[in-house]
């Protein structure tokens, strides 16, 4: 058996290292500006169209299923108005910190 007798030539802290050089690299490249905001606007579009996705599959659940939120609630045990809050922290608050942060994005750069 090889156990014990093999030694690493890399820990887990100088891979870590190795790859923070590596990133810090990539930063100082200088990337064309064109190519950075079509990359930050896809981003915030793609999070924009996930959010209101999610917002609205959870919102039309009750109405497949009208006791769909109940049971979730009841799930997780916790009462209504904590189950609404974290529904609403979750599933709704997403869809206007996006929706501000695309509609900053649309005027000038």
């Amino acid at each position: 058996s090889l156990q014990g007798r093999v030694q690493r030539p890399y820990t887990r802290w100088s891979l870590l290292a190795m790859a923070e050089v590596a990133a810090l690299q990539l930063l100082t490249v200088p990337w064309p500006t064109r190519l950075f905001l079509f990359c930050r606007d896809a981003a915030v579009g793609m999070l924009l169209t996930n959010a209101c996705a999610v917002f609205t599959s959870f919102n039309a659940a009750p109405l497949l299923d009208c006791t769909a939120w109940p049971r979730l609630a009841q799930m997780s045990n916790s009462p209504m108005w904590k189950f609404h809050l974290g529904n609403f922290l979750v599933h709704m608050l997403p869809v206007f910190v996006a929706l501000f942060w695309w509609l900053s994005l649309q005027g000038p750069t």
